[in-house]
């Protein structure tokens, strides 16, 4: 045979996949023609395929010689040089591929997952995007251009690629997984939780999989569900941070879960904290005065426009700067106006974002702080800096749904009636410091006027939960169906940022109407409002009425700035109490339930009476101001445990 032919031959073994037999005639034929480039070229392939890295790159060069305008052969010369980790070489050759040929769909291709690699997504989107116009229809473009969309935050575009690779590829563990993550960040709950399942379908025991389908479902009001998946998780693998925040948080929304069991897998978590950690800090150089200038340090992953910041600007406003002297460390990834305010009422303020926890500890101890204070408690991850003993005392407050199952975490702030004293102390590692109030949140500044009850004007009572769907299970959609079915004509009007979803909304749609209730008695609010907007559609509610078992925080302040009465149902967990926390200091016991049946009953009670719904407009708000939204109080009683504290460190270090 000729070289024509030989090389005919290679070729044809070559697209069949059989390496070998291409690769003997590739070396043939370079034998007696050494600067043959297409066989040079396709050796360099093979070459590359079994890692053989040297050879690929001495043919691919070779074949760049004998054809220097051959685009495809200096995108393969940039494949050879990702491989030997030379990035910036790897570069330059993409671009003198895409010189000689601008719409190479290839080197646009590989550009883009070399810039992804490293770190720079707006260009890797960019070359993905124009990969894909030269390619329409490649899978990997698309799904990789999906993948940088998702990293980007650019969520709708992802759902998008996610869909258009689906079409050249329909049975893809990953793609599925990557469209139902997609889908799930623009609030298609029920959409995502069907790609998650196809993906396990092919892919049974993959971790982040399993995760995500936990999480939506916990998301969703199905926390039973997710719990199974997410519990599979952790057994697959045990040192997973962000599954174990998943599973703990899942945990206090679960109707089987109590105290014992959150406390026994929260230390649990710590443990094995606790072992990973080698604890070095040194305090012997503070001074020891019990009555010095006291150094506070906030840890915090909301400082934006969270609601944690309305909880926040209580105690920037309040401390009682001539006593405490307050530092911040923000770990928000992404500050806004609320972050600049925050931060202008600090006394030192610093971003902690781009730190890990043990950077973020060695920063507090830095500063000399004397009490450090982890306030996002809620998620396990944001307790690992406590793990490090950053100061010499340790307190959890504020956004906390439980122990933090740290041994070096000295306090916990919270309040007798959601941890009373004969029985709660032993579900927590730490010491309680029980104030009037476990919180306080700071009202609006501009006030937002409070309108009669709208049963006056409708001739109908209207019932409403701005609650988030975690916490709307199916055992709360029974009972309030129970109300609904006990008040004739009784409407309920529901605000949660998941039934932007039509799916969403019909899914819970479904559930009333499995419990005799028609869609035309429920109100989904979708538009995204402003806080003055959203404060006033409770003036569109008579009668809130608050999930269950975890109850209502944030919501249940701003429905009791409002005046509106707030139902609550008294749960065995601390995140099952909030509502009766509040309602207990405001002397109206009549509102909170110790059984479903009282819960239902309290409802439908209060919806017969109007003159007192509309006593509760003209009283709830006025009380409140001088007892749970009294910030000056709150802070006063806060400092005055933390100099307590202090003053025993003193005693015991001295």
């Amino acid at each position: 045979m000729d070289v024509e032919e030989t090389f005919k031959l290679a070729l044809k073994f070559h697209n069949a996949n059989d390496l070998e037999k291409a690769n003997r005639l590739y070396d043939k034929i370079l034998a007696k023609h050494g600067d043959h480039p297409d066989a040079n070229h396709l050796s360099g392939l093979i070459s590359l395929s079994v890692g053989d890295l040297e050879d690929a790159m001495e043919k691919i060069q070779k074949a760049i010689t004998a054809i220097p305008n051959q685009a495809i052969f200096y995108n393969s010369l940039g494949n050879v040089l990702k491989l030997n980790n030379k990035s910036e070489q790897a570069e330059r050759a993409y671009f003198s591929a895409l010189e000689i040929d601008p719409r190479l769909h290839e080197a646009h291709h590989n550009l883009g997952k070399l810039f992804e690699k490293n770190g720079n997504l707006e260009n890797a989107k960019y070359h993905l995007t124009e990969a894909i116009h030269s390619s329409p229809t490649s899978f990997e473009s698309n799904f990789s251009l999906a993948r940088i969309l998702l990293k980007l935050g650019k969520f709708v575009e992802a759902v998008n690629f996610f869909q258009q690779a689906l079409k050249f590829e329909s049975e893809n563990a990953d793609l599925f997984n990557g469209l139902a993550f997609a889908l799930e960040k623009v609030g298609r709950l029920d959409d995502s939780i069907q790609f998650y399942e196809k993906s396990l379908k092919l892919k049974p025991n993959e971790v982040a999989t399993l995760s995500n389908l936990g999480h939506a479902l916990h998301a969703s009001g199905r926390a039973e569900q997710g719990l199974i998946y997410l519990k599979k998780c952790l057994e697959i693998d045990p040192d997973n941070q962000l599954n174990w925040d998943r599973y703990l948080f899942a945990l206090v929304f679960s109707e089987t879960s109590d105290r014992e069991v959150i406390f026994q897998e929260n230390k649990r978590w710590a443990a094995e904290i606790e072992n990973k950690i080698a604890v070095s800090s040194d305090f012997t150089d503070f001074s020891l005065n019990p009555n010095k200038k006291i150094k506070i340090g906030y840890y915090s992953r909301e400082f934006y426009s969270h609601v944690t910041s309305f909880f926040f600007e209580t105690l920037l406003r309040y401390h009682d700067r001539e006593f405490f002297e307050i530092y911040c460390y923000s770990d928000c990834i992404e500050p806004d106006e609320v972050t600049a305010h925050l931060q202008q009422n600090s006394d030192f303020w610093r971003v902690v974002s781009k730190m890990e926890p043990h950077q973020i500890a060695h920063e507090i101890g830095s500063d000399q702080i004397d009490i450090f204070v982890g306030t996002t408690n809620f998620l396990p991850s944001n307790r690992i800096i406590s793990a490090h003993q950053p100061a010499p005392i340790i307190v959890s407050y504020m956004n906390q749904v439980s122990s933090t199952g740290l041994s070096n975490v000295d306090y916990l702030i919270t309040d007798d009636r959601i941890s009373p004293a004969e029985s709660a102390d032993k579900f927590f590692v730490e010491n309680l410091i029980r104030l009037s109030d476990f919180i306080c949140y700071y009202p609006p500044e501009l006030e937002v006027e409070i309108k009669p009850p709208p049963v006056i004007e409708n001739g109908y009572i209207t019932f409403g939960c701005f609650n988030n769907l975690a916490k709307l299970n199916q055992t709360v959609i029974s009972k309030w169906s129970d109300i609904l079915l006990s008040v004739p004509n009784s409407r309920i009007k529901l605000i949660a940022g998941g039934f932007n979803d039509k799916t969403m909304q019909a899914r819970y749609l479904k559930l009333f109407k499995g419990y005799g209730i028609n869609q035309n008695r429920i109100e989904f609010v979708t538009t995204i409002l402003g806080r003055t907007e959203y404060l006033s559609q409770y003036n569109l509610i008579d009668i809130a009425l608050d999930p269950f078992p975890f109850t209502g925080g944030t919501v249940s302040d701003e429905t009791i700035y409002m005046g509106v009465p707030l139902v609550t149902l008294s749960g065995n967990i601390e995140m099952g109490c909030m509502g009766k926390s509040k309602l207990s200091r405001l002397n109206m016991h009549e509102l909170i339930a110790y059984s479903k049946e009282d819960y239902v009953q309290i409802a439908i009670n209060l919806a017969h009476d109007v003159d007192k719904i509309q006593k509760f407009k003209t009283e709830i708000r006025r009380l409140a101001l001088g007892t749970i939204f009294n910030g000056k109080v709150h802070v006063n009683e806060l400092e005055l445990a933390y100099r307590q504290m202090w003053k025993t460190y003193c005693v015991q270090n001295n």
